[in-house]
């Protein structure tokens, strides 16, 4: 009887220790796991972080070339005031006042965008499937904490253009008075609940 025994504890000892080894493993699959989660995470928001970069950088070269071609305008307005002007020089100006996104621009800055906010797009046209491409960039740059004069700047418009906009949209997007149109556009791009 005491063979019994002492062959129950040692078995009892071998199945204690296999469940602790087996812990202890489980335990080390777990942590490694969340590492890699946690690296991959930081990867993910560095490259996010590296793209929002590049925005801003498209965004502040597009205003610089935007203030040189103001000079430019101003430069051509004082020749057309001068009485022995020779050619028409408000077609002239008129070409000097392009967008500042070109349209393989406005691809690059979209796919950017996309990298960052990934559903706001699509987000944004569930909510009004009527918005045009241009209302679309409008509202990214809205996101992006766009300023109306940055937004002017960088979509080739004056500055009243930018306030018919924002009003137009408004009244596109059904956007509550309460709420200010950046506040409902960022809710869509940070997929903030109501």
């Amino acid at each position: 009887m005491e063979k019994y025994t002492v062959l129950f504890f040692c078995i009892l000892i071998l199945l204690l220790v296999i469940a602790l080894c087996n812990i202890v493993s489980r335990y080390r699959y777990y942590r490694l796991r969340c590492e890699k989660d946690m690296q991959e995470k930081e990867l993910i928001r560095l490259k996010l972080q590296k793209q929002e970069e590049l925005l801003r950088n498209l965004i502040a070269s597009r205003k610089e070339l935007s203030q040189r071609n103001e000079e430019l305008r101003r430069q051509l307005k004082e020749i057309q005031d001068r009485p022995e002007k020779v050619t028409d020089l408000g077609k002239v100006m008129e070409m000097l006042h392009p967008r500042l996104l070109t349209h393989d621009e406005e691809d690059q800055f979209r796919q950017s965008f996309s990298a960052l906010h990934p559903m706001f797009l699509h987000r944004l046209r569930q909510e009004c499937p009527s918005i045009t491409k241009g209302e679309e960039l409008f509202c990214m740059l809205l996101v992006l904490n766009q300023t109306n004069e940055e937004i002017a700047y960088t979509l080739g418009i004056n500055r009243p253009s930018v306030i018919k906009t924002r009003y137009r949209l408004r009244r596109k997007i059904d956007c509550p008075s309460e709420k200010t149109i950046e506040t409902w556009v960022r809710a869509l791009a940070f997929d903030e609940k109501e």
